[in-house]
């Protein structure tokens, strides 16, 4: 998969009193609550067949129930989504193979 596009919305939370509606300031080392949220989409070129997409993941919280994949205007179903916070990767499975065009 080539990388042809990036789509990023980002929203800065700076004001430790304003921290967003749901965040569990818990996770958050003393003094450091300012974080944001993003959502992204990328419009990639499949280069060879594949059933999964591998993106790096540093630092980054992925929402499984609001992550999707279109190949054009067909949703393209996601049967899991796993973590490995040694390799820093997400990995996305497909519920089928997608090709080259």
């Amino acid at each position: 998969m080539d990388p042809l596009n990036y789509n990023i919305r980002i929203k800065a939370f700076l004001d430790p009193d304003d921290q967003g509606e749901n965040e569990d300031l818990s996770t958050y080392p003393a003094n450091t609550f300012q974080h944001f949220d993003a959502t992204t989409s990328i419009k990639m070129n499949c280069t060879t067949a594949t059933s999964q997409i591998v993106l790096n993941s540093l630092f980054l919280d992925f929402d499984e129930s609001t992550t999707s994949l279109k190949k054009g205007n067909k949703d393209v179903g996601i049967s899991s989504v796993y973590f490995d916070k040694d390799l820093e990767q997400v990995t996305i499975m497909l519920n089928e193979e997608i090709k080259e065009e």
